[in-house]
């Protein structure tokens, strides 16, 4: 019969995730792969005396959702995948350090239970999701503000026309009239051209794969509304957001927001002038997301 550990470790010693053996028992670490130090920053001999030091650098939003997915480890499910923030150790407020984690519980028998998975550092990653997350809201943001400061031009011109169309239509003057009704269709036009831009830009990042992560909603709806917020004297609308102060959920950012965004627009276009879009984020939803 093959001998598995043996085939299997050159992969554990070469490769840059850290694997880890964790006797529960004894709350010990029992094996630690060369890569702990490329990973965490620390040497192999100090690991179990750095380990409660570890727990405690997890990042204050991520405690809870760590030791629910300890707890389901524990149960005996497979846990894979599950992304959490470690703050600098000498700096807590500094930027932290993104660790992906899976693992799986291994039960010999009477007190020889054992955890055994892998940790990856995907930091750099991260900080690119991060990124072109901030870069697309930036996009978004001003494209809606773009598309009603050009559109609100059209709009006010084409009801003037129509205005003077009443007003001179006892002239039965037909090239009068004839410009008059250019006016009303092209301004529309270009209502249509603006709305379709914008349209065609959210549909056009659409159509690719979900990159589900734990996100804090409240925070990412608060941030777009605060935004819509700084531009209200030119909206000339009022926005305000109702919710819990973090929410999370596990789900494609980029996609909730652009469902957002669209209900922004959709909202601002049919908003009158002086009105007050209201977001709100209901909580009794938190728990369907459990990953």
């Amino acid at each position: 019969m093959f001998d598995f550990a043996t085939l299997f470790r050159p992969l554990a010693e070469k490769s840059q995730q850290l694997y880890f053996v964790y006797h529960v028992e004894a709350q010990r670490l029992v094996y630690l792969s060369p890569a702990y130090n490329d990973v965490l920053g620390l040497p192999n001999e100090t690991a179990n005396e750095d380990l409660p030091g570890l727990v405690a650098r997890i990042h204050p939003d991520d405690q809870q959702y760590a030791a629910l997915r300890f707890r389901h480890v524990l149960q005996g499910r497979f846990v894979e995948d599950v992304e959490l923030r470690l703050s600098p150790a000498n700096d807590p407020a500094g930027p932290p350090q993104w660790l992906c984690f899976t693992a799986h519980l291994v039960a010999q028998e009477p007190e020889l239970t054992y955890v055994s998975g892998t940790v990856q550092n995907i930091t750099q990653s991260r900080e690119y999701i991060d990124n072109a997350d901030r870069y697309n809201k930036k996009k978004n943001t001003v494209l809606e503000i773009l598309s009603h400061d050009l559109a609100g031009p059209f709009i006010m011109l084409k009801q003037v026309a129509g205005y003077v169309g009443g007003r001179v239509e006892s002239l039965q003057d037909a090239k009068l009239n004839e410009l008059i009704n250019v006016m009303q269709t092209t301004c529309q036009e270009s209502v249509n051209l603006i709305r379709d831009f914008v349209d065609t830009e959210f549909l056009e990042s659409a159509n690719v794969q979900l990159k589900l992560d734990r996100v804090d909603v409240a925070a990412e709806l608060r941030e777009m509304t605060q935004q819509l917020q700084e531009a209200e004297e030119n909206l000339n609308l009022s926005f305000q957001f109702e919710g819990p102060t973090t929410c999370y959920f596990h789900l494609d950012r980029n996609k909730i927001m652009q469902v957002v965004n669209n209900l922004f627009s959709n909202a601002i276009k049919f908003t009158p002038d002086g009105g007050t879009i209201r977001l709100r984020l209901d909580e009794q939803l938190r728990n369907s997301s459990s990953r």
